[in-house]
């Protein structure tokens, strides 16, 4: 279940939805918990840099 909670958070916040809204439809009281979910893993942030045009 937590697996399944984790993506279903991440899927949110990665189609733009609100932090706060996400803490609601994931059920967390705090937006502390809902961070813990979402923060980007080394991969992610791999991944982000990468996809950044260098050209001017």
């Amino acid at each position: 279940m937590l697996l399944a909670k984790h993506s279903f958070a991440e899927n949110l916040v990665d189609t733009g939805t609100p932090l706060q809204v996400v803490a609601q439809l994931a059920g967390h009281e705090s937006l502390q918990t809902t961070r813990r979910y979402v923060t980007p893993s080394e991969a992610d942030l791999r991944k982000a840099v990468k996809g950044i045009s260098w050209e001017w």
